[in-house]
């Protein structure tokens, strides 16, 4: 009846999936109780993109085909249009999972009918950007996160047909700090204190448009040292992102009574800054006495 209900299904199937095959090729790596098939890919590697990019794509297409049409004001997606997102994403996972215990072509079946899902869902999104000519900040940013990650994807699927570590690298960052993050600040910037100020008394929302314009290009910068191994002046992008992250929680902390279920989305949130912090510790640690 919804996009969001589809794809949470979907998504909510995929988490089960992964966990079961990630959970056995743990303990088969372990104690070899099974003797599974080593897949095509380094397990480490597969699932990542697996987690990034398959199980929680549903969640995030879920919840964007559902919000951007109300953002703008214009018309719901049909059924029709949103079920072969749903299919692709589905059975992408589906046969990627069946890949990495057997046949490898399954890999690339499931990697042309993720990248098939996700095309088809990036479409009507950057459709109802267009038709709103970018005026929705929010919506803009989101759009352009799901780019990325389609880019980021389609290194994995090259990655399938040539061989070379860099590009499933290059792909694994991108889904962190491309995809995910980028869209992660994004929702939290626009639904978090919108949620405080209808339940908490008093409280003030706080989300100037300077926050997200600022964060762009600081994702962009830690995301560009990353893929050139400049660990060592990650802080130049991270202490920036400590302050920005750590603001914004401070501002728009719930200070009355809130219910259980909000303080969950502000203590999650809590973890961005402490990453932050994290980030440029290591990277600071690695410019000075050069260990990482």
């Amino acid at each position: 009846n919804a996009p969001h209900r589809l794809m949470f299904a979907i998504g909510a199937a995929n988490v089960l999936l992964a966990m079961a095959w990630w959970t056995a090729w743990l303990v088969d790596a372990r104690w070899h109780l099974v003797g599974m098939p080593s897949p095509r890919v380094y397990g480490g590697w597969l699932h990542a993109i697996v987690m990034q990019y398959q199980v929680l794509a549903p969640f995030m297409f879920g919840f964007l085909l559902t919000v951007f049409p109300r953002w703008m004001g214009l018309a719901d997606l049909p059924r029709r249009y949103y079920v072969p997102v749903g299919v692709g994403l589905f059975g992408g996972q589906l046969l990627t999972l069946l890949g990495a215990l057997g046949p490898v072509q399954l890999l690339h079946v499931g990697a042309v009918l993720t990248l098939a899902g996700w095309s088809t869902g990036l479409f009507f999104l950057l459709r109802w950007v267009w038709q709103d000519h970018g005026n929705n900040r929010h919506a803009l940013s989101c759009a352009a996160a799901m780019t990325l990650g389609l880019a980021g994807f389609a290194l994995y699927a090259v990655f399938l047909h040539v061989p070379d570590a860099r590009l499933i690298f290059a792909a694994i960052k991108l889904g962190s700090f491309g995809l995910l993050l980028p869209v992660y600040f994004t929702v939290a910037h626009r639904m978090f204190p919108f949620f405080a100020g209808n339940v908490v008394a008093d409280h003030r929302p706080w989300r100037p448009s300077w926050i997200l314009a600022a964060f762009w290009p600081l994702v962009l910068l830690h995301l560009g040292l990353e893929l050139v191994h400049g660990y060592d002046r990650l802080w130049l992008a991270d202490l920036p992102l400590l302050a920005l992250s750590g603001s914004w929680l401070w501002r728009n902390w719930p200070l009355g009574k809130a219910p259980a279920l909000l303080r969950v989305l502000f203590l999650g949130y809590a973890w961005l800054p402490v990453a932050m912090a994290l980030y440029a510790g290591q990277s600071a640690w690695y410019a000075l006495p050069g260990q990482f």
